[in-house]
């Protein structure tokens, strides 16, 4: 992890093109050197830091890999986000449906328990012991 003052060298360095810059990360490297907006590298990494909030219990896990099921980091940020807006109205377990999937998630831990999709015989799908539901889209 950098500072601010080795970030404010390193940009003056790049700029020059006299920098090492082992140190940092390539997208940030791509920024600087294309004059991209800053703001916009911090929104991205604060997204991705924030996507990666999301846990997922074995049994989550093992569903979604049998059904070869994978998140992209929109999806977990959409999840995440979510999740924190249940947080907000003091919601405990919910169920999260997103795309073909519903998921019950324990908002506490950020974590999603087991996952259900629509081709799993959703139609005597019961979901117990939540006090909440979120529809992502």
């Amino acid at each position: 992890m950098i500072n601010i003052k080795e970030l404010e060298s390193y940009v003056k360095q790049l700029k020059t093109g006299s920098s090492n810059t082992d140190r940092l990360p390539g997208d940030l490297k791509q920024v600087i050197m294309e004059n991209k907006p800053f703001d916009l590298y911090l929104n991205n990494e604060k997204d991705r830091i924030l996507a990666n909030e999301l846990n997922f219990s074995n049994h989550a896990i093992n569903r979604l890999q049998s059904r070869n099921v994978q998140f992209t980091n929109l999806d977990k940020l959409k999840i995440v986000k979510g999740i924190n807006r249940l947080k907000d109205k003091n919601a405990d377990n919910s169920l999260v449906v997103l795309k073909d999937l519903a998921m019950i998630v324990s908002v506490k831990n950020k974590t999603v328990v087991t996952v259900m999709d629509k081709g799993q015989n959703s139609d005597d799908a019961i979901f117990t012991n939540i006090d909440s539901a979120l529809f992502l889209k």
